[in-house]
């Protein structure tokens, strides 16, 4: 778990470096991650991260998490209807809705098929001036087995602290991963028994053909779980 939660908190670091180095002036933001569950690949953790700076000039932070705040996971395929689930710890912060389309910040484009569910978890806690970790802020089941790195879109609000554009809402979008179906290869059947008995050579051919099958299929289950998510 431990090691987990620190790629993860890696991740979104290095994640907000780079939209920091794209838009200077983006120093704080609302997002939403994907954890990689350990237990089944079928649940799906998602954790929020609010983060801020305070204003040099102003001595005042950047940005603020209100009321009203949100986050947007887009085009969760495969979702299992009623698996929707909420951390217990943040059940008195957060409010999370289903739709099929949206809820999308205004000014921003982002693609929304209306028929795949999206899932909007809404701040309701009192509003926070310092960066802030939600983790595993909420969970989805899927029958989907696969996931694609950035298969998805999220959106985020939060509010301008200080200035002539105080508690205006700021908006940011970006990637995440979500489930991908993949189909499972029909087995093919077995080719037909020889009809004659195999010469003392063959025999010792099959033998060797054999030993490589179960190996290299022992290594794929190895490999299989050592590079699962």
């Amino acid at each position: 778990m431990k090691t987990r939660r620190t790629a993860t908190i890696a991740g979104v670091l290095m994640g907000l470096a780079m939209l920091a180095a794209a838009t200077p002036q983006a120093n704080a933001g609302f997002v939403l991650v994907w954890e990689p569950n350990q237990s089944t690949t079928h649940t799906w953790d998602y954790s929020a991260f609010f983060t801020t700076s305070v204003d040099p000039g102003t001595k005042q932070p950047v940005e603020t998490l209100l009321p009203t705040s949100y986050v947007t996971l887009y085009d969760f395929g495969g979702y299992e209807p009623g698996t929707l689930k909420i951390n217990s710890k943040y059940a008195s912060e957060f409010k999370i809705t289903e739709q099929n389309t949206g809820i999308t910040p205004k000014g921003i484009s982002v693609p929304d098929s209306s028929s795949l569910p999206n899932f909007t978890a809404t701040y309701t806690g009192k509003a926070l001036t310092t960066s802030t970790s939600f983790i595993d802020l909420f969970t989805l089941n899927t029958t989907f087995t696969g996931r694609t790195p950035a298969g998805s879109n999220f959106s985020g609000v939060d509010y301008k602290s200080s200035g002539p554009s105080s508690n205006t809402p700021v908006a940011l979008f970006g990637y995440i991963s979500t489930p991908t179906y993949i189909s499972t290869p029909t087995p093919k059947d077995p080719p037909p028994a020889a009809a004659s008995v195999p010469e003392p050579g063959s025999l010792l051919l099959l033998g060797l053909g054999s030993a490589i099958v179960f190996g290299g299929a022992y290594q794929c289950r190895k490999l299989s779980g050592r590079n699962a998510f």
